[in-house]
């Protein structure tokens, strides 16, 4: 049934492992969107055209799909809506509950969810991942 419903299905393992695996996607998510951000942010400082880095290291060690989609949306101050801030600090809520579960040490992912806190308790909670440019540029408003 479920290769039926489903584009790409594996069975990751006993119950719970889907949620773990689906943990484990956040938790790439909210990484490589705060990085996707400073390193606008860096390519800005340092006069080099954001919006170029996408082609530039397309294919190599750095490439993603996060990188290649929002790398020139973060440039641009593009606001509009792709995913909520509050939702993925909720997945983040629950994969920090299960790090402290399992005894695993998360010290990245400690600083992109407080980041994420950061970001709702200035009102934008609801709005995009791409508000973290507000943030960096020093700006919550």
């Amino acid at each position: 049934v479920m290769r039926e419903l489903c584009a790409n299905y594996t069975l990751m393992g006993p119950s719970g492992a889907g949620q773990t695996t689906k943990l484990i996607n956040q938790l790439f998510c909210a990484v490589l969107f705060q990085a996707v951000a400073e390193a606008v942010k860096l390519a800005e400082a340092g006069g080099v055209d954001p919006k170029a880095i996408p082609a530039a290291l397309k294919g190599g060690r750095a490439d993603s799909s996060i990188m290649q989609e929002f790398m020139a949306k973060f440039a641009a101050r593009d606001f509009s809506p792709t995913g909520r801030i509050d939702n993925m600090l909720k997945d983040l809520d629950s994969l920090q509950a299960f790090a402290l579960k399992t005894k695993t040490p998360m010290p990245m992912t400690g600083q992109v969810v407080e980041i994420h806190r950061l970001l709702c308790a200035a009102g934008l909670g609801p709005k995009d991942s791409a508000e973290m440019m507000r943030l960096l540029d020093g700006r919550t408003s």
